[in-house]
């Protein structure tokens, strides 16, 4: 393993505190290694995950938390979105949510988690935690981490990012969509909800968030110690942009992937084959993929079943036949069956599809396009939306039963040496290491 020494400066500047310029491996497996005794851990959370549904995000982020509690002494906040009080919660920001869409100076994510009294009683919990370090959850809590610099000057901050949500913004004006709420769409009135879906201004809103998120993301970068992202590729792709600003001190910029565990053995993939989807429409980046594979049983007519899960806000009107909306499920071993490939392509680059990790874990075979594997495997497997053999693939899967399987077994031979649990915990460890010492950072082969 190549290794590098990086000093840390012990007066931190006045945008921030520590340049640590180092990567943490991405890609060799690493001795086990602490950073001494158990720290002071304040982490602040976007929103409660443990009230949530148990997908992507909220599963990454329980995982954080469990990693945390069972190895430091650990103080858990949420600073959540001002809609959680509702209309009262909402008129705070409205002038400067005005302003910003003047100026362009101010995404409308982060104002809405301006949340000035939530932030205030963040402050003051911290004050009395006295911390070593602080973990934060998302470039959506820029308020905090700038209201925490001024009070916690000396404070190491660390922001796990997850993904680049100005990219995610451009990736969806360039497929054609609009903005899209996500969790928060449950919270959003529904004269507003209506407005934001109309074509011209969702289009407008969604311009201004990737640019005005672009900025936020490298304003957040020079204010803490570390970034993390959940990409390789995002985390490249944040370096150059940070490259071209020089007055910034650079954090360092890790990735911080999902834990990964097989559950399972392979599938058997015995008899009769069936395909499955698992996401819910409020994601647009999922929505576009329903569309697709809709379309495709109404154009190809496969002879096999596509079975849908998750929470469906629409009514798609004549669905073709073998296509069928099954709504949330509890029970994984309902959809991961031993008989059936999941279908994931997407049309949204950005982030890490974890949908992908969890049919793996399940020893499930995927089909997906070579978007959807960025960030989870040096290169995209041969069976998938991208080649020729697709049509055959979706009308005959039990032909494929072998290359399916050996193709699983190769995907899951990968994303362990990446993504097992022990390497998450290795990284996460580093990334809040306080110590203004000489540190030994790992650095890709």
């Amino acid at each position: 393993m190549n290794v590098r020494f990086s000093r840390s400066r012990p007066v931190p500047p006045a945008r921030s505190v520590r340049a640590l310029p180092a990567r943490i491996d991405r890609d060799a497996l690493l001795e086990p290694a602490r950073t001494g005794a158990a720290l002071r851990v304040a982490a602040v959370w976007a929103r409660d995950y443990d009230a949530a549904r148990p997908i992507g995000r909220v599963n990454i982020c329980r995982f954080r938390r469990r990693c945390l509690e069972e190895r430091h002494t650990t103080l858990n906040l949420i600073v959540p979105s001002v809609l959680e009080g509702g209309v009262a919660g909402l008129l705070p920001i409205l002038p400067a949510a005005g302003r910003a869409l003047l100026r362009g100076d101010r995404s409308l994510q982060g104002l809405l988690f301006a949340n000035r009294p939530a932030i205030d009683r963040a402050l003051a919990a911290l004050a009395r935690f006295r911390p070593d370090v602080l973990l934060v959850d998302s470039v959506r809590l820029l308020d905090l981490v700038l209201a925490v610099r001024r009070a916690f000057p000396g404070l190491r901050i660390v922001v796990d990012m997850d993904d680049l949500l100005s990219r995610r913004m451009a990736e969806w004006l360039a497929i054609g969509q609009g903005i899209g709420l996500g969790y928060l769409q449950e919270s959003v009135p529904r004269w507003l909800r209506g407005l934001l879906g109309l074509g011209w201004i969702s289009r407008a809103i969604t311009a201004h968030e990737r640019d005005a998120l672009a900025r936020e993301e490298i304003e957040l970068s020079g204010r803490v110690d570390a970034v993390a992202l959940i990409s390789d590729q995002e985390a490249r792709l944040l370096e150059e942009r940070l490259a071209e600003h020089p007055e910034i001190v650079p954090p360092t910029v890790a990735t911080l992937r999902p834990p990964w565990r097989a559950e399972r053995e392979l599938a058997p993939l015995d008899g009769r084959l069936r395909f499955v989807f698992v996401g819910s429409d409020r994601l647009l980046q999922n929505r576009a993929t329903i569309d697709h594979l809709i379309e495709l049983w109404r154009t190809l007519r496969p002879p096999r079943p596509l079975v849908i899960y998750g929470e469906q806000s629409r009514r798609v009107a004549d669905l073709p036949p073998g296509v069928e909306l099954r709504g949330w499920t509890d029970d994984l071993d309902q959809v991961y069956d031993g008989r059936s490939i999941l279908l994931a392509p997407t049309f949204v680059r950005g982030g890490v599809k974890t949908k992908i990790l969890e049919a793996l874990a399940f020893g499930c075979p995927v089909l997906a396009n070579d978007a959807a594997y960025e960030g989870i495997v040096a290169e995209p497997p041969a069976l998938g939306f991208d080649r020729d053999v697709l049509p055959c693939l979706l009308t005959e899967p039990e032909a494929f039963r072998s290359e399916l399987l050996a193709q699983t077994r190769s995907l899951r031979l990968e994303i362990a040496s990446r993504f097992a649990e022990p390497l998450v915990v290795e990284a996460l460890e580093r990334l809040l290491d306080p110590r203004p010492a000489l540190h030994l950072v790992p650095q890709s082969a």
